[in-house]
């Protein structure tokens, strides 16, 4: 098997896209994967009309490592001149919307986080803190997309110290059937921090809430 079609499996690239060349750098200890695409009328990757290709972009991802080499896909990304949203870069099937890195890298990297601290798994993935936390956090927003509203009778409020010093974040938490389900993270500890709890809910919930278990803080209570 050639290394374009090895790529394009472990990809799982489909027409019409596809892999172009490999280009093993053992110097700098990196293996470039060129994908490109074939000409067709493409979908504005805001509002998904599909029209003719404007121009082209040129973007990078990285990827699982090849063994010890460090993996980048470089893409001729195809973008279109929609008349609502101007000009948009397609969606590409291997990483998320304005991601610098593929979908099955932020998933070993979210799997990494899990087992282990921020600054070891940057160490283990040659990443920046910034660059791990970034993963974190988008990971952290597609879960609360999926999760939506828990409705609930009874909640926990508490605070809880990190990082070194007085900083403390607020935490509330959801009781329901299924066990407890922390839903609101807030950075501090005072009145207006538990107001962006209540702020998130609508009336009905609200009225929904009979109990609440709680640190006995005066700005909480």
């Amino acid at each position: 098997m050639k290394d374009t079609k090895m790529y394009e499996s472990l990809l799982g690239l489909e027409s019409p896209w596809r892999v172009r060349d490999v280009d093993l750098r053992l110097d700098a200890g990196e293996v470039i994967v060129y994908v490109e695409a074939d000409r067709q009328r493409w979908g504005c990757g805001e509002c998904g009309i599909r029209m003719h290709v404007h121009d082209y972009a040129i973007r990078r991802w990285r990827h699982l490592d090849t063994c010890q080499f460090k993996t980048i896909i470089e893409a001729r990304v195809p973008r279109v001149l929609c008349s609502e949203h101007g000009t948009t870069t397609v969606q590409v099937p291997w990483a998320e919307s304005r991601s610098r890195f593929t979908a099955m890298f932020e998933r070993l990297a979210i799997d990494m986080m899990r087992d282990c601290s921020i600054a070891a798994a940057s160490r283990y993935l040659r990443l920046t803190w910034d660059e791990t936390d970034h993963i974190k956090a988008k990971a952290v927003e597609r879960g609360l997309r999926r999760k939506g509203v828990v409705d609930t009778s009874a909640i926990c409020i508490d605070e809880k110290s990190v990082g070194r010093g007085h900083d403390y974040v607020t935490v509330v938490t959801k009781l329901t059937e299924k066990g407890p389900i922390v839903d609101y993270i807030g950075d501090g500890r005072d009145e207006a921090v538990l107001n962006g709890f209540w702020q998130a809910h609508d009336e009905a919930a609200l009225e929904r809430i009979t109990c609440a278990s709680m640190d006995m803080w005066k700005p909480y209570i």
